[in-house]
C-alpha cells in the first residue's frame, strides 16, 4: 500500500512537471526565465524518475537483498558436537573446533598429550553456544587419534592421517546450501565414508569449499551441513571461502558469527577480512582463500587486491590455487560481477588456477596462446590461469553460454579432484551422483601450459527445471546461444 501511494505521488509529480515544461513558455515572458525554469523542472523530472526506479527495484528485490528467514530457537547438546578438523599455521598442524552449551574448561586429548582449548560464547539471533578451538604443533607423518573434552563431557575418539609430501590430493565442492540432508552432497559423503574404510591410500588431504556451504545463517542450516558430512568433519581437514549465504542480509550485511569459529585459516589474511582470507603453503602448492562478499567500498577492493598480489607474487616454485565465491568471469545470466572483474582479473593472471562458485553450474576457460613447438600438433595451446566455476547444489541457474568458455555444464551437481606433484597439477571434474568424469585438465608448472583431455563426454547443457515453462528474453537468449554453440562444434 505504501508503495502504491508513493508511486502514485511520483506519477502525479511527473505529469505536473511535464505539463509545466510543455506549456510554461506561455507564462514566461522572459526567455532566460523560461530556460532557467526548464532546467529546474528537468532536474526534478530526472530525480523523480531515479527515485521511482529505486523504489521499484527495491520492492522487486526486497527479499533477495534484505529479508532473512527467521532462525528457530535451538538447544545445544551437552556432549561436545559439531567437531571439525582444520589446518593450523601450516599443513603439518591441525586445529580442532567444537561447541557445547556453555563455557567450561576444555581440552584436546591427542596422542597422549593434552592441549588446552580457547573458548568463547557466540550468540546468534535465536540462541548461543560456546565454541572451542585447540591447535596442535607440527605433527609427524602417520595416523593420529584424538578426542575433545568440555567439563566432564568427552567425545568419542577420532583419527586422522598426516600424509607424506609425495602427492597432494584433495576434493573441492561448489555451493551446497541444501535445505535438507537428502542431497547429492550428503549421498556422496555417505558413500565416501564406505570407500574411505576400504581404500586408505586414497584419503584426501582436505575438503575445500568455495562458499555457500549453508543455505542461510541459522542453526538448522548448520546442522544440515554437519549431518550431511556423516562424520567426515572430524576425520578430514576442511578449508572454506565464505559466500553470500553465510551473511545476514541488510543494508550492511554481516557475516554469521559462527563462521570463523567453525572454519579456520592462518592469521596471514587481508587486514579487513581477518578469519575469512588467508593462505596455506603445502610442499607443492599455495592455497589462497579470498572473501569476495565483504567488499563494500573501493578501499576494501584495493586492500584485498594488494594482499592477493603479494600472496601470488612471493611464490615462484609452487602451484598457486585461488578459491573465491564470486567469479571474475560469470557463467550465469544476470550474475555478472563487474567490480570483482575490474579489481582482481589482472592480478589473478599470476595464479595457475582460480575456482569460484555462486553461479550453480560448470564453466572452464583458459588463455589461448600461440603454438609452442613439441607440445601439440594443434595450431594453438592453452596457458594459465585456468578459471573454473563449479556447483554442487541441486539448485541451478540459467547458463550464459559464453563462447569464451571452452567447457560448460548445467543441470548437474559437480565436484573436483585435485592431484598435485612438484611438476603437474591435474583437475578432474566429476558428476557427484555417479562419479563420471566431465572434465579433465593437466597444468605443467614450468611451462604453464594447460592440456585438456580429448576423450571427454559431450557437453551437458540444458534448461534448468526452475526455468522450464517460462518464456522471457533471457531464456530465449540462452536457447539461441546454445544452438549457436552446438552448431560451432
Amino acid at each position: 500500500m505504501i508503495f502504491l501511494v508513493n508511486f502514485g505521488c511520483i506519477v502525479h509529480l511527473l505529469r505536473t512537471s511535464y505539463f509545466v515544461l510543455c506549456y510554461g513558455v506561455s507564462e514566461c515572458s522572459d526567455l532566460n526565465e523560461f530556460n532557467f525554469m526548464r532546467k529546474r523542472i528537468l532536474m526534478i523530472l530526472l530525480a523523480a524518475l531515479l527515485f521511482a526506479v529505486v523504489i521499484v527495484v527495491c520492492v522487486l528485490r526486497w527479499d533477495a537483498w534484505f529479508s532473512n528467514p527467521a532462525e528457530a530457537a535451538y538447544i545445544v547438546p551437552q556432549q561436545p558436537n559439531n567437531i571439525i578438523l582444520g589446518f593450523g599455521d601450516n599443513y603439518r598442524q591441525r586445529t580442532i573446533s567444537w561447541r557445547s552449551p556453555d563455557l567450561q574448561e576444555s581440552v584436546l586429548l591427542i596422542d597422549g598429550d593434552t592441549i588446552i582449548a580457547d573458548g568463547k560464547i557466540i550468540a546468534s539471533r535465536s540462541g548461543e553456544a560456546a565454541f572451542y578451538r585447540a591447535k596442535t604443533s607440527d605433527l609427524s607423518v602417520g595416523e593420529h587419534r584424538y578426542s575433545v573434552k568440555t567439563g566432564e563431557m568427552q567425545s568419542q575418539e577420532y583419527s586422522f592421517v598426516i600424509q607424506d609430501d609425495s602427492l597432494a590430493y584433495f576434493l573441492l565442492f561448489g555451493d551446497i546450501q541444501e535445505q535438507d540432508t537428502i542431497s547429492p552432497f550428503a549421498t556422496f559423503c555417505s558413500d565416501f565414508q564406505c570407500n574411505e574404510s576400504q581404500e586408505c591410500n586414497a584419503l584426501p588431504l582436505f575438503f575445500a569449499y568455495i562458499g555457500d556451504v549453508i543455505d542461510r545463517p541459522t542453526d538448522v542450516a548448520w546442522q544440515i551441513w554437519f549431518n550431511s558430512l556423516h562424520g567426515i568433519n572430524a576425520t578430514t581437514a576442511h578449508i572454506a571461502a565464505v559466500g553470500n549465504h553465510e551473511y545476514l542480509k541488510g543494508v550492511s550485511p554481516k557475516i554469521d558469527p559462527r563462521w570463523t569459529s567453525v572454519f579456520s585459516l592462518p592469521d596471514n589474511g587481508s587486514e579487513r577480512q581477518e578469519g575469512t582470507t588467508g593462505y596455506i603453503d603445502f610442499p607443492t602448492f599455495r592455497l589462497i582463500v579470498l572473501n569476495t562478499q565483504d567488499l563494500v567500498g573501493l578501499s576494501d577492493y584495493t586492500i584485498e587486491q594488494t594482499w592477493l598480489n603479494r600472496a601470488l607474487s612471493e611464490v615462484e616454485d609452487k602451484f598457486k590455487i585461488v578459491l573465491m565465491h564470486h567469479s571474475v568471469y560469470s557463467g550465469a545470466m544476470q550474475r555478472e560481477n563487474p567490480l570483482i572483474f575490474t579489481a582482481f582479473r589482472r592480478t589473478l593472471s599470476k595464479a595457475d588456477i582460480v575456482v569460484a562458485g555462486h553461479d550453480h553450474l560448470y564453466t572452464r576457460r583458459a588463455n589461448k596462446s600461440e603454438k609452442v613447438e613439441n607440445v601439440s600438433e594443434r595450431s594453438f595451446v592453452f596457458s594459465t590461469p585456468v578459471f573454473i566455476i563449479t556447483g554442487t547444489a541441486s539448485k541451478q541457474y540459467l547458463p550464459k553460454c559464453s563462447p569464451a568458455d571452452q567447457r560448460l555444464g548445467s543441470n548437474t551437481a559437480f565436484y573436483e579432484e585435485f592431484f598435485i606433484t612438484s611438476d603437474t597439477l591435474r583437475v578432474l571434474t566429476r558428476n557427484i551422483k555417479d562419479g563420471s568424469v566431465y572434465d579433465d585438465l593437466v597444468i605443467n608448472r614450468r611451462s604453464r601450459i594447460v592440456v585438456f583431455s580429448d576423450s571427454l563426454p559431450d557437453e551437458q547443457i540444458s534448461l534448468p527445471e526452475r526455468y522450464q515453462g517460462k518464456n522471457n528474453v533471457h531464456i530465449r537468449r540462452f536457447e539461441n546461444r546454445l544452438k549457436a554453440r552446438s552448431n560451432a562444434k
